[in-house]
């Protein structure tokens, strides 16, 4: 349950924040996917790989990165025979997240608020959230502020 405690404590501690380190925020999607992992096991794959050096000094938006990640598992199937592959990578120009699309027939909250609401956060900082989709792969890019 410890890392339960971090999750939710992140999360109010963060809550008034506007921009949180990018060590922070790796800290926190590691122990968000730690419990995603308890409930996918096999069916979930994720590597965060880049130039990890730059953490402490470079700033995010709070939650941004692990809820690119939630939006990732919410709207694609991952099963053992066929597993979500999510790929974090940190470069100097920003955070590349990549999935591949395996998309459910039906999401209960299918909207498109979660990455609307990013994309607005972004722009109140003069920097853009970008999102490129293909047939294969969904891929958003998180700019450093």
């Amino acid at each position: 349950m410890q890392v339960n405690n971090y999750v939710y404590r992140y999360l109010l501690t963060t809550h008034n924040r506007k921009t949180v380190s990018l060590a922070e925020e790796v800290r926190f999607t590691e122990a968000y996917l730690y419990l995603e992992d308890i409930r996918f096991g096999e069916a979930l794959q994720v590597c965060i790989s880049g130039d990890t050096d730059m953490e402490r000094q470079t700033k995010v938006i709070p939650a941004s990165l692990q809820m690119l990640v939630e939006n990732a598992i919410k709207h694609n199937i991952a099963t053992p025979v066929s597993p979500l592959i999510i790929r974090i990578t940190i470069k100097k120009e920003g955070i590349t997240v990549t999935n591949n699309l395996q998309l459910r027939t039906y999401t209960a909250t299918k909207n498109g608020m979660g990455l609307a609401n990013l994309r607005k956060q972004f722009a109140m900082h003069g920097k853009e959230l970008t999102i490129k989709k293909t047939e294969e792969k969904f891929v958003a890019i998180i700019p450093f502020l």
